[in-house]
Order: C-alpha cells, then structure tokens, then sequence
C-alpha cells in the first residue's frame, strides 16, 4: 500500500486544546483478502477536550446536516465494515457506533490496549515517529506513532501510545490508517444520543438477521416499516415489481464474498 505526503495545516505548537482538532485519516482496506481490490476513503479523528469521534468523512457531514436542519442525507443498511468509534479519555470508555437504517448500535470495546514500544524509528512527513505494535481483533498491528503532537488517540479503535498515531496497519496489510492532514478546530458534536447498547453476542445476532433476509424492511408485509410504498424503477425509469428473492441472493453473495471485518476474531460463519 502506498505511502502518502502529509501535508500539516499548523506546527506542534499551534495546538489549541479548547478549539478542538481535526486529524484527517485515510484508510485503505481489502473487503476480501483472497482478492486484491482494495477500497478507500476518508475519516476524522476529531478531538476536544476529554472526547474524540473517529468516524468517516461522509458520516461527519451527515451529522453536520443533522444537526443544522433536523434530517439526514446518509440511511445505510447492513452490518458491514463500521469505522465509528467514540472515546472518552477520562471514563476510559470506548464504543463502536454501528448504523443501520433509522437504527444506532453502541458496542462497548472492552479489550486491554497492551502496547509493545519498540526502539526502531522513522520519519513520516515532518513527523518523527516511533514503532508500536499490538495484538487486537484477532490482527497483529504494527503502528508509527510520534510524541510531537500530543495525543495519546489515533484511528478507530486505536489510542493510549505517548503520542498521535500517525500510521497503523495490520500485518497482512488489509487494513491501513494513515494520516494525511492536521486541521486547528473541529465541528465536534454527537448528533446520535439514542443508541441502542448491544454486546457482540446480540452484534453476531443482528448480523445473521440481516443476512438471512436483507429487504426485511422493504418488503409491504412488514409491520411498521417505512418502506412499504416505495416504487422500484429500472434504469429506464420504468416501474418493476422488486424481485426480492433474488435481491437477497445477490446480497447474500456479497456478504459471504466481503467477509474481513477489522475484528477478526468476531467474523461470522455465514452458511
């Protein structure tokens, strides 16, 4: 996977706590391992105070709408690779934010984060950096943070080194979070106050129900679903009548095809 120019809005020093800060990832990942593809996007680490949110940059927009106007431009469907996560450096507290439909999930990450500093050193950009590794998820991770900027947060899950984690991979390399810009001040807010809290038991639980029948809230004999009157339309802009069956199959397929969750050690055995 490539390497990235950093490019920094502002030195060390420039650092104002009270504003908040900005630190832009991107992440490239594999959805299958046995496959080459490899998918990429953005994400924030946005940090204030105690409170951090990383989460993708479409998610953060969409929050921004939220919180602006009442209504959302983003409804994702699925239990697929989720990014979001929030922590509380005080509380000690960290969750990952799962979104499907009008739904939102906390699950509470629990793991103890036992960091190995190794004396190996690099430079990364302006940025000199130190090597961490860490055994998470069922991945070996091999991390390069630097003390010249001073959080002890980094991508995702990901926290508790002397510094900001500037770059982390797993080592089979099908994950990779790497810092590519540094913003002074943030729109911090946490527009997703009702969440519902699950444990991976009932995450497994909820993942399987969406695999077994993915257009569940789509299908008209759906009790209180708020899609029962949509029309489907082909390319054309002709109506169809929805073929859910083989809707589902398809689905089905690109689940089973796309099964390399970042927890490696909670990855379903879809039959």
């Amino acid at each position: 996977m490539r390497k990235l120019i950093l490019f920094f809005a502002f030195i060390t020093c420039g650092f104002y706590f009270s504003q908040g800060n900005s630190f832009v990832y991107e992440v490239r990942y594999k959805p299958n391992p046995a496959k080459d593809s490899i998918k990429t996007l953005k994400a924030v680490l946005d940090i204030k105070d105690n409170k951090s949110f990383f989460r993708t940059e479409n998610q953060k927009k969409d929050d921004s709408i939220f919180a602006t106007t009442g209504s959302r431009k983003m409804l994702n469907f699925g239990f697929e690779e989720h990014f979001f996560v929030e922590k509380n450096s005080k509380t000690k507290e960290m969750n990952k934010i799962i979104i499907s439909g009008f739904d939102y999930y906390s699950l509470k990450i629990t793991e103890n984060f036992s960091w190995k500093v190794m004396p190996e050193n690099r430079k990364i950009g302006d940025f000199d950096c130190q090597r961490a590794e860490l055994d998470y998820g069922g991945r070996k991770w091999i991390a390069w943070f630097t003390t010249d900027i001073p959080f002890q947060d980094g991508p995702y899950v990901f926290q508790g080194l002397p510094g900001l984690i500037v770059e982390i991979k797993d080592e089979k390399n099908n994950f990779l979070f790497s810092l590519n810009q540094v913003k002074k001040g943030s729109e911090f807010y946490d527009t997703k106050a009702n969440k519902i809290t699950i444990n991976w038991k009932t995450m497994d639980q909820l993942r399987l129900n969406f695999y077994n029948d993915p257009y569940k809230d789509f299908k008209p004999n759906s009790a209180g679903n708020n899609f029962s009157k949509i029309k489907y339309t082909d390319e054309h802009g002709n109506e169809i009548l929805p073929d859910f069956k083989e809707w589902t199959a398809n689905e089905q397929k690109k689940i089973k095809e796309n099964n390399n969750p970042i927890e490696l050690n909670h990855i379903m055995d879809y039959k």
